[in-house]
């Protein structure tokens, strides 16, 4: 993360804040630096608006006229519009709603057109093999918007390609001092690593903590709710929140048949949920919307165990999917409320 020098003292801070009333966005603007950094200062130092100075800056004017041409005519983003105004994104956007000054929807798409080809960013984030960063800046788009366009294309990079891309940044950023980094970690490195496993075994007589019995346990920790077994807090949240809004779901409701060489397997649903067969799966177990075991001595069951899903209609949530849950589970009962139900078998 990029570090920011302080221009800048408490009392100049105090100053422009309290006594000249300008906003956070205003002050960092004068310093050319980010937001979080003024309102971090600000919170360290205990400094605070009084609520008629809150008011006060929250109703400076901005021209109707001005914000049309600066937003629409000339056809800036809301960030720019928020520096060119001096105010905060959420001014332009409560100006924007008084107002009614909107971009229309075929606005963007056709900006979003013009601005990204699929073929051309396909070409110079995978073929030529840059960085988001540098993909962005050649897009001439917000890191935001080239992370929203890689999704709807599902332009995705291999791991391999992450990591060339990373040494290639890095040896153009630090040159000689990125190699000598590197071959730290080849050597000096890995034998920290040797020396840490040769620690365990005598230690533990494993060469990894997680690989000892306690470790084993906790990583087999489930849930219980209602004298009911869940194997994460993915599939307790989506309990709770179906209980709480009177919906249908029934817990492990089937158990599914499937054939390797004649041999049966079972496969049991987690959820039926509004008469639907829900599996709920983290996104590492994932791969290009198809089932993937993370430990290969099982991935042998991947293909038939999908078949099975597909053919018995099995719909496969997501972190995204279940977002919902968590989130309700989160504003009605606390952040750590699904921890108490936490048990180690």
């Amino acid at each position: 993360m990029k570090s920011y020098k302080r221009e800048y003292s408490v009392d100049e801070l105090y100053d422009l804040y309290i006594n000249k009333n300008l906003s956070a966005q205003e002050i960092a603007n004068i310093y050319n630096v980010p937001r979080y950094i003024i309102e971090g200062d600000l919170k360290k130092n205990n400094i605070h608006k009084p609520k008629q100075l809150s008011y006060e800056l929250r109703m400076k004017k901005i021209d109707k006229q001005s914000l049309y041409d600066f937003y629409i005519i000339q056809d800036h983003n809301m960030a720019d519009t928020a520096i060119y105004f001096n105010v905060g994104e959420g001014t332009i956007s409560r100006y924007c709603h008084l107002y009614n000054i909107k971009k229309e929807k075929n606005h963007y798409d056709i900006k979003k057109k013009k601005q990204i080809n699929k073929d051309e960013l396909y070409k110079y984030y995978i073929i030529e093999n840059h960085s988001n960063d540098e993909t962005a800046a050649h897009f001439n788009v917000h890191a935001r918007t080239l992370r929203r366009r890689l999704r709807e294309y599902g332009i995705y990079k291999s791991v391999d390609s992450q990591v060339k891309c990373s040494q290639k940044h890095q040896i153009e950023k630090y040159g000689d001092l990125f190699t000598r980094s590197e071959y730290y970690k080849r050597n000096v490195v890995s034998n920290m690593i040797e020396k840490g496993k040769q620690t365990c075994l005598q230690k533990y007589g494993a060469p990894n903590w997680l690989m000892t019995e306690e470790g084993v346990k906790r990583r087999k920790a489930r849930y219980f709710y209602n004298d009911i077994k869940f194997d994460s807090s993915w599939e307790l949240a989506v309990y709770i929140y179906a209980i709480d809004h009177n919906e249908d779901i029934i817990r492990e409701p089937v158990v599914l048949e499937y054939y390797i060489e004649d041999k049966i397997h079972y496969y049991i649903p987690d959820f039926l949920y509004n008469n639907k067969l829900i599996e709920i799966k983290g996104n590492h177990l994932i791969k290009n919307g198809k089932l993937q075991n993370v430990y290969k001595k099982s991935s042998y069951k991947d293909e038939a165990k999908q078949k099975c899903l597909e053919e018995n209609n099995v719909i496969i949530w997501q972190d995204q999917d279940i977002k919902f849950a968590l989130e309700y589970v989160k504003n009605k009962y606390g952040y750590k409320y699904l921890r108490q139900f936490k048990i180690i078998e």
